[in-house]
């Protein structure tokens, strides 16, 4: 999944929750305290508490994303990019090679774009009215 997919998943909570529009100050404080705790679960050597406070991190991150409304997939890139020159001289750190092309990653990163609202797509009323669109291209082509 995609950033920007667990930035729309903790948004849907937000929402749900009616916690959407909470103050990002108070959320900054709360991260304070799971900081906290995450430094105390590694001083006592528990990974199922460090796994937790890690993801209650994480979560919080998202929620400040949500915020700001950031797109997470393009920060993370530019970072990437940006580490990459920094430390190995441009040369890529993949660890492993993705199972789809890049096509098939453009077509999922479009559907989950889609799918969160963020690119506009025609809609139909009725399967009669899409296939009248799809024959209304066939002739715009002949």
């Amino acid at each position: 999944m995609s950033l920007n997919s667990y930035k729309d998943e903790v948004k849907s909570f937000l929402e749900k929750a009616d916690f959407l529009n909470q103050e990002t100050a108070l959320k900054m404080e709360w991260l304070e305290e799971e900081f906290r705790l995450l430094k105390e679960a590694i001083g006592a050597n528990k990974p199922e508490w460090i796994r937790h406070q890690i993801y209650d991190m994480i979560f919080l991150l998202f929620e400040i994303a949500v915020d700001y409304d950031f797109d997470l997939d393009d920060e993370w890139n530019a970072g990437k990019k940006k580490k990459q020159e920094k430390y190995l001289g441009g040369q890529p750190f993949e660890l492993r090679q993705s199972r789809y092309n890049a096509e098939t990653v453009a077509a999922i990163q479009e559907a989950n774009d889609i799918m969160a609202g963020r690119i506009k797509t025609k809609t139909y009323a009725n399967p009669d009215e899409f296939n009248a669109d799809l024959d209304s291209e066939d002739d715009d082509e002949v």
